[in-house]
């Protein structure tokens, strides 16, 4: 199995367009993803008490969060307007195989920081807004 580094992964972010098309906002130097998983619980008649997790159904959520280096000035136009507008954007997150994880996104963090020497950096959480799919290449 081939190492996949984190400088590999690519942030798009979608248009809102009817037909989608979706600009590369800039790879993610560091990367984290936490699935949480709220099962559904019920308990009465015939648990004797006890508590069920009932299988496939609960909510479940995706957080996302790394930082990169923006492609270009207006992608941090766009991405800072998504978040100071609080809005719903369809995201994806390309891994170096090739792998597709997309969805409904909220930017629930946004930073920028810069130093003299180097490049504008920005660091964001990405918080799932509805069905977010897995696509293997």
């Amino acid at each position: 199995m081939t190492l996949q580094h984190g400088s590999d992964v690519i942030l798009k972010i979608g248009d809102g367009a009817e037909t989608e098309t979706f600009a590369t906002l800039g790879g993610l130097r560091i990367l984290n993803m936490q699935f949480s998983s709220a099962p559904a619980i019920h308990s009465g008649p015939g648990t004797d008490g006890w508590q069920v997790v009932a299988d496939g159904i609960g909510s479940r959520s995706l957080t996302i969060s790394g930082e990169g280096w923006l492609t270009e000035s207006s992608s941090e136009t766009n991405l800072r307007s998504v978040a100071f507008n609080n809005t719903l954007r369809n995201m994806q997150i390309v891994f170096a195989n090739d792998d597709v994880l997309s969805g409904p996104f909220r930017i629930t963090r946004y930073e920028r920081q810069a130093t003299q020497e180097d490049p504008v950096r920005y660091q964001l959480t990405l918080t799932s807004a509805g069905a977010i799919t897995y696509t293997a290449a």
